[in-house]
């Protein structure tokens, strides 16, 4: 059983804290860090502004601590996939870092085994959301490891899937066992547990469910290749420094459940961390960096207040350049990257067929069958003879 140390509510009452509190609890969470981990701390610096005004605020601590005549560890995880300003930036502003507050940083890049190509390829491309995509690859696995498709089953599923069809459904569950299903695809499919108890927490909508058929692989595993496994391995290799990150829980439904459990600060368990922002807004984190005048990655433009809000004035997040996770809040993304990068859109929106990612057609798929409306960038067709599959040079 999960514990928590704060309810969903006592966590949303954090938000209404004002900003000087909001600030100064981050700043003592930078301190408790510090001395509880006797310096041994490792910054993650992704460029975005969040984890930029952590970089701040635990570089002000760090300042007036025992360990100022000593290098503060910095990272920055290279996934391959960061806008091509953004490297350039990180090395600025950790400059910037070291002249305002007269410490040394020592910076280094971790990168994986793997490119962000390389992974797509390996397991498929980061669509719709991560909860979306690690379902339809369970299932689509399942479907090809008994030889159907979701077609095959679709005339097996109850009319709906409200309380008053629960027994249609423990129906269906019970002839996909017979199939050969196990039992965390069938709750995907109906909702249904191994015990026949029902549960819409883990259960594949049916808006996406044409992603079970389509000719393309989804995959949520791209952060575990790019981000997470290389920066456990270089974790081990420095001795367990606590990681230091700008997650929030105001992030989403996923951080939110996991700053309940942890807090700012954990510093036992088998993954500690020190999230010295977890209970602030993103309303604070600008209105700190309007007021300190931090310097920002070049694709969010500036912060201004307007209307009674702080807001950037290019994009909203940086991250994952080429991600698809989100675009039904966000069907734009595309079009606006391809203001600062088109060379890199042209090869996502080519076709598979040309060497290019296929982006244009995934993009297409999702607006005619599962009712998004991602608005898709205009290009001309590239060619990419390096990436063309031998398989498709045959046919």
């Amino acid at each position: 059983m999960t514990y928590y140390l704060y309810t969903e509510n006592q966590v949303r009452e954090m938000w209404k804290r004002s900003y000087g509190t909001q600030i100064g609890i981050a700043q003592a969470k930078c301190f408790e860090a510090i001395v509880r981990m006797d310096g041994k701390i490792a910054v993650s610096f992704s460029g975005g502004k969040d984890s930029a005004v952590v970089l701040y605020l635990m570089a002000e601590a760090w300042s007036i601590s025992k360990h100022k005549d000593e290098p503060l560890q910095v990272f920055f995880s290279n996934t391959t996939n960061e806008f091509t300003s953004m490297l350039p930036y990180i090395r600025e502003y950790i400059k910037y870092i070291e002249a305002k507050f007269e410490i040394k940083i020592k910076f280094e890049i971790v990168r994986g085994e793997y490119t962000y190509f390389q992974v797509i390829d390996m397991v498929g491309l980061p669509f719709v959301s991560k909860k979306v995509a690690r379902m339809v690859r369970d299932v689509k696995a399942t479907l090809k490891r008994l030889n159907l498709k979701y077609a095959d089953i679709e005339p097996l599923m109850p009319k709906a899937f409200t309380d008053k069809h629960i027994p249609e459904r423990i129906e269906t569950a019970e002839k996909l066992r017979a199939l050969g299903f196990n039992n965390v695809v069938i709750l995907y499919l109906t909702g249904v547990t191994s015990e026949n108890k029902t549960s819409i927490r883990r259960f594949l909508p049916l808006q996406y469910r044409p992603l079970l058929d389509a000719p393309f692989e989804l995959s949520e595993k791209c952060c575990d290749y790019l981000k997470k496994k290389p920066l456990k391995i270089e974790n081990k290799k420095l001795g367990g420094l606590l990681p230091v990150t700008g997650e929030m829980a105001c992030d989403s439904k996923d951080r939110m459940n996991a700053y309940r459990q942890t807090g700012c600060n954990m510093f036992d368990g088998s993954r500690p961390k020190s999230k010295p922002l977890g209970a602030a807004t993103e309303q604070t984190v600008l209105h700190f960096i309007y007021d300190e005048k931090i310097p920002i990655a070049p694709v969010y433009g500036e912060v201004v207040f307007e209307d009674g809000i702080y807001k950037t004035t290019g994009e909203i997040r940086t991250g994952c350049k080429l991600c698809g996770f989100g675009l039904m809040f966000d069907p734009e993304r595309f079009v606006r990257l391809q203001k600062y990068e088109p060379k890199i859109v042209q090869f996502c929106f080519t076709s598979v067929e040309n060497g290019g990612l296929g982006y244009g057609e995934i993009c297409s798929f999702l607006n005619e069958h599962c009712g998004m409306k991602i608005v898709i960038p205009t290009i001309e067709q590239g060619y990419y003879p390096k990436r063309i599959r031998k398989d498709d040079e045959d046919v």
